[in-house]
Order: C-alpha cells, then structure tokens, then sequence
C-alpha cells in the first residue's frame, strides 16, 4: 500500500494542467523569428561585397584591387570610398516582405585622422558601377566636390579626438536600415553606398584621412573584413 501511494504522488507531481499547455503552445506560436544575415568581404573572391575608393588627384584611375580604401579631405585629393553589399545573397534568401530591424555597415580602421574629429558622410548610390572600372572621372555622383551636400542616410564621426571611433578597429555608426529595407522590399535597387568627408577641401588647407581595409586587403582571416550585418523577420 505505501508503494502505491508513493506512486500516486509522482504520477501528481509530474501531471501539467490542461490549460497551461495549452497556453504555453500559444505562446510558441505567436513567436516573431528574428534572423541575422552577415555578408562579408571575406574571401576575397566573394561576389556578395565589391569596394573601392576614388582619387581626385588620380581621377583616371580605377584602385578596384588596393588592399586598402580611403575617405580623405585634401586639396586637390580629395578620395572617396564606394562599397556594394549583394543583398540578394543572403542565405537563405530575405523574403520580399520581411522587416528590417537594424543594418549596420561595419568597416575595420587601419588609420585614422589624427589631431581630429572628422564626419563622414554616407550615401545610397542610385546608379551602378563596377569594382574594376570605377574612378574619379566615371562615379556615380559626379566630380563636384562636397556633392550631393545632403540626403545622407547617416553620418558617423572618426578621428584621435572623437568619443568613438578613436583608434584602429570597427567604427561604428553607419546605420543603413532604411536603405537596406528598400533593398530588400526592391523599392530601390541595391547599388550599394558612397562615403566621403563631410567638408571636402576646395581650397588649400589640412589634409585628413581615415584608412580602411578592403575586401582585397583581407588574405589571411576575417577579422578585418568589410561586413553589412542585417537583423531582420520574416514577416513584417
């Protein structure tokens, strides 16, 4: 008799209510999947990422496979950087419909303007371009320095003297969530993004620059390579 009731009281132990399945079930299905797509530069022969960076003082020639990119204001050499994430290559895919939380472009520093505190500007490119032909002459945006002077998705401040984005390492705050939605709604067409100073020089006066590892730059590892990193659901 006492082996009976002691399994009587397991057996109560381990019964669930009903109700509380059944709302835990519920739950479950209500659940929004949040997902991460991470396209990267890395390996160098990837086809998802293209970047490069344009020289006034070169302005005929294409620098589509330099180890590194610059963003510089420079009299007369001035230099902008121009990078395509292929969001269509995400795996799997982004559905049509889906929400973008946050989509952030993450570029490694290899240098930084020093004595300052730059702003850089960037922009949707609307027209296309290629990695291999791209210069100064042919871009997208045209030759006119400090062009186009607004539209900017986002601005983000590097140089020794800023809060953030100090020293070598991944900057941050090139936050490019509505573009990249559009993208990913195919209300815009995806031909990446252009950076540059926020007050080229038209005149003599102090250079800067910030230095960033390029796709064909990153040989060894993925530690430095350039990265648009998507959250997003699958529906909206």
């Amino acid at each position: 008799m006492k082996l009976r009731y002691a399994v009587l009281a397991l057996g109560a132990l381990l019964c669930v209510p009903t109700a509380s399945a059944a709302s835990l079930g519920l739950a479950a299905q209500n659940l929004t999947p949040v997902r991460t797509c991470i396209l990267s530069g890395y390996p160098t022969t990837t086809t998802n990422e293209i970047d490069a960076q344009v020289e006034q003082g070169n302005a005929g020639t294409n620098y589509g496979t330099a180890a590194t990119m610059e963003v510089q204001s420079s009299y007369n050499a001035n230099m902008r950087v121009y990078i395509e994430f292929l969001v269509s290559g995400c795996y799997p895919a982004i559905p049509t419909g889906a929400t973008v939380r946050a989509a952030t472009l993450r570029l490694y520093a290899t240098a930084v303007p020093t004595g300052a505190c730059r702003t850089e500007d960037i922009f949707p490119v609307t027209a296309a371009w290629t990695e291999a032909g791209i210069t100064w002459t042919n871009q997208p945006f045209g030759t006119t320095l400090n062009n186009p002077a607004t539209g900017y998705t986002a601005q983000m401040q590097v140089g020794t003297t800023c809060t953030t984005n100090k020293a070598a390492g991944y900057v941050s705050g090139w936050t490019v969530t509505t573009d990249v939605q559009k993208f990913v709604a195919q209300t815009a067409t995806d031909e990446g993004w252009m950076i540059r100073d926020s007050a080229e020089l038209t005149a003599a006066g102090t250079a800067y620059h910030a230095t960033y590892q390029a796709k064909n730059g990153e040989t060894a590892n993925a530690t430095e390579d350039p990265q648009l990193v998507i959250t997003y659901v699958d529906v909206p």
